[in-house]
């Protein structure tokens, strides 16, 4: 370390805090991860996400285990059919389109956390199981704790929190510097998720993963429903995004109108933000190529 000076070494693994945010990028990690900047540049973001959930253990008065003590639950085949899978995607319909639409939800994952308290502690809770107090887990026989907050939830709280502020920012201003901040954010968002499921982490838990990725598929299944009641064609949607057509003849003008009325419907259904993400005056779906006949679903 260097007394009085900022060292980043862009070489490092640990440098995609740099390569993604920029300065103004790892000055905001540090900030919610309080890490020093030097301290910082050296280590992953799963490091830094860490330490963020480190603090709130600490301020809610957990023990932080030495490593990872939170073993599956056991699972019959059947059980593992019906949990153990990831986001829906709807297969796209091959072709070319014209005036399509994208909806997306802003980092659907972390604000799933955060909303619905999931957390390696919360989900399949003792406190709540016998009371039915827990909120249910759609297409699954798990619960979700309602009398304490969850660690990772709160942890997540604080940086999506400014995520969708600063993206809102970047709308409004085009702002480089505030564009470098979300970015460096979004990591952050994204790591949240994946050390879920990961077999390390210390406040990981699969159950908990797994519980995302329903409420996930849930909530797609829910937005197709409703732009379909408002004359909209599902020509594609995979995990936390779906691309609309019109059946109904309407303008550019009044489409465009009428999905983003759709967006704010599937906000307030679900309880997570849905954004209109833009528009497509002409949008490709190509077919596999191993199978002509079967689009790709990527």
């Amino acid at each position: 370390y260097l007394t009085g000076r900022f060292h980043l070494d862009t070489t490092t693994y640990a440098s995609l805090h740099f390569s993604e945010g920029n300065i103004p990028g790892v000055i905001e990690v540090a900030r919610i991860s309080r890490i020093t900047l030097q301290r910082l540049s050296r280590i992953t973001i799963g490091g830094a996400l860490q330490s963020i959930q480190y603090y709130y253990a600490y301020k809610l008065d957990h023990l932080i285990p030495p490593f990872k003590k939170s073993p599956e639950d056991f699972n019959s085949g059947m059980d593992l059919i019906k949990s153990d899978r990831g986001g829906h995607i709807f297969e796209p319909i091959i072709g070319v389109f014209d005036q399509v639409v994208e909806l997306d939800f802003s980092s659907m994952y972390p604000s799933l956390m955060a909303t619905f308290n999931i957390s390696s502690e919360t989900v399949n809770c003792k406190c709540c199981k016998d009371d039915g107090t827990g909120i249910k887990v759609p297409g699954l026989d798990f619960h979700i704790c309602t009398k304490r907050q969850g660690i990772i939830s709160k942890s997540i709280s604080l940086p999506l929190t400014k995520r969708l502020k600063y993206k809102e920012y970047v709308r409004k201003t085009g702002s480089v510097r505030y564009n470098f901040t979300d970015i460096a954010l979004k990591w952050v968002l994204v790591v949240s998720f994946g050390y879920l499921g990961f077999k390390n982490a210390r406040f990981g838990k699969i159950e908990a993963h797994q519980t995302v990725c329903a409420f996930a598929r849930e909530f797609l299944m829910r937005s197709a429903e409703i732009a379909e009641e408002r004359g909209c064609k599902i020509i594609h949607g995979i995990v936390d995004s779906i691309w609309l057509k019109d059946t109904e003849n309407r303008t550019p003008e009044e489409f465009e109108e009428v999905t983003k009325e759709i967006a704010d419907d599937i906000t307030k259904s679900v309880g997570i933000p849905m954004s209109w993400d833009g528009h497509y005056n002409v949008i490709c779906f190509l077919p596999s190529k191993a199978e002509p006949d079967i689009p790709a679903l990527s």
